[in-house]
């Protein structure tokens, strides 16, 4: 019934409209773990509406823009049926490629957001559903930090000192959120405000205790996402 009304034509906005929720169903219903949800626009469309995607795919046709977010049916989905990115990344030997090479090594080791354009991905093999996976040339690679809700969030603050260290005033921060990578984690801390925010590794891949940390006087609007195109 659904085939023979796709087939016929459209009467008006509210049926097509209608066809279109109709196929979303069918659409959600190819993958027992990740939704897909089409958006007719660039990825920065598609991560407004999508913000929770883990994954992006990006296409460009003859009628504009489309994206396809990837999104987790429940909380353990991606364990469940992880994806699987491999890349062969060359880097030049310029100060511009040497900047690129360490934050890239961030994002593994620690999950820090990065984006390397196509001149750096020589080629790029993803694991993903519902086929949306394969090999790709020069592609524009984009990592996003993940940045989940930790179980117990962890209150702390930052201190302002004058320069003979008396303290002048402090600013209470709450580390509740975390993105990590192959050698360890970082936590984000925030302000009250949400205008003051701090970055700090807090973990290693053997639980030590990190021997350094750093901070950043602005926030960190990262989207947790993948993205190729």
């Amino acid at each position: 019934m659904l085939q023979l009304k796709a087939e016929a034509a459209i009467e008006d906005i509210s049926d097509g409209v209608e066809r279109l929720k109709q196929l979303r169903t069918r659409i959600n219903g190819i993958d027992p773990q990740y939704n897909l949800e089409v958006v007719f626009g660039p990825v920065e469309a598609a991560q407004i509406s999508f913000p929770r995607a883990v994954l992006f795919r990006h296409e460009l046709t003859n009628q504009g823009p489309v994206t396809i977010a990837i999104l987790p049916k429940y909380r353990d989905a991606v364990r469940d049926r992880p994806m699987f990115l491999s890349t062969t990344i060359r880097f030049p030997d310029t100060v511009i490629g040497r900047q690129a090479a360490d934050e890239f090594r961030n994002a593994v080791e620690y999950g820090d957001a990065v984006e390397l354009p196509p001149e750096y991905v020589v080629r790029a093999t993803i694991d993903a559903p519902a086929g949306l996976g394969g090999e790709f040339g020069p592609s524009l690679l984009n990592l996003r930090a993940s940045n989940d809700l930790t179980d117990t969030p962890i209150d702390a603050g930052i201190a302002v000192v004058d320069e003979h260290g008396i303290r002048l005033a402090s600013i209470p921060l709450r580390f509740n959120r975390r993105h990590a990578g192959q050698r360890g984690a970082k936590f984000l801390g925030i302000d009250h405000t949400g205008i003051v925010a701090v970055t700090t590794p807090c973990c290693s891949a053997d639980n030590r205790r990190p021997i350094r940390s750093s901070g950043d006087a602005y926030r960190h609007d990262r989207l947790r996402a993948a993205r190729v195109s």
